[in-house]
C-alpha cells in the first residue's frame, strides 16, 4: 500500500453483514491519519453493501453505505485514482454471495487490488482468488479455513501482503496493515 501513498488512493469498504466494527474503523482511523499528516486527502474512500442498505456491524450498530454493489459495479472502470477494494468481515462465517465472488473477480482482471479484513477472506477464497496465495487468518477461523481453502496459504499472522491482495486478521491488525 505504500507505493499508493505517493499517487493518491480511492478505497472501497465492502461491509458484509457482521462486519468487525473495530476492524473496519481501525483501517478508517489509519486512512484519516495519513489524510491528516499529509494536509489534504490523499486517500478517500466509500461503503458499499450488497443492497444499498445498512450493514449491522457484530456489536449491532448500523453503518450507512454510500451506494450498493451494483452501483459501484457501474464505476469499476471509471478514469481516476488507484483503488483497493476491501471486503470487512467479521468472526462468522458470510453466507456465499455470487455476485460479490463474481465483481471481485472482476476487479483483480482490472488490476485492482483487493483486501480481506476478518471473515472478508471467505468471499475472496469462495471466488479463488486466494488459491496459491499467503493469507492471514484469524485465530477463530483458521481450522475451518484452513480445511475448506486448503489450496491457499493461511496464516495465523496479523497481515498478510501477497501481491495485490491484502488480508489481516482483523482487530488491531486492520491499522497494522493500512
Amino acid at each position: 500500500m505504500q507505493q499508493a501513498c505517493a499517487r493518491g488512493s480511492r478505497f472501497t469498504f465492502y461491509l458484509l453483514e457482521g462486519f468487525s466494527l473495530h476492524a473496519f474503523s481501525a483501517a478508517l482511523e489509519a486512512l484519516r491519519i495519513a489524510n491528516q499528516v499529509a494536509g489534504g486527502t490523499v486517500y478517500d474512500w466509500c461503503v458499499v453493501t450488497g443492497d444499498g442498505r445498512p450493514a449491522r456491524s457484530s456489536c449491532g450498530m448500523r453503518v450507512a453505505p454510500d451506494c450498493s454493489l451494483a452501483e459501484e459495479r457501474g464505476r469499476l472502470h471509471q478514469p481516476g485514482t488507484q483503488r483497493l477494494v476491501v471486503i470487512c468481515g467479521g468472526n462468522g462465517i458470510p453466507a456465499p454471495d455470487r455476485s460479490l465472488e463474481a465483481w471481485l473477480r472482476l476487479c483483480l482482471r482490472s488490476r485492482i487490488a483487493l483486501a480481506g479484513v476478518a471473515g472478508g477472506l471467505y468471499p475472496l477464497a469462495r471466488a479463488g482468488l486466494l488459491d496459491g496465495r499467503r493469507c492471514a487468518v484469524h485465530w477463530e477461523h483458521f481450522p475451518d479455513f484452513s480445511e475448506r481453502f486448503f489450496a491457499t496459504e493461511a496464516r495465523q499472522t496479523a497481515f498478510e501482503i501477497d501481491a495485490d491482495i491484502h488480508t489481516c486478521a482483523g482487530g488491531n491488525a486492520s491499522l497494522d496493515m493500512f
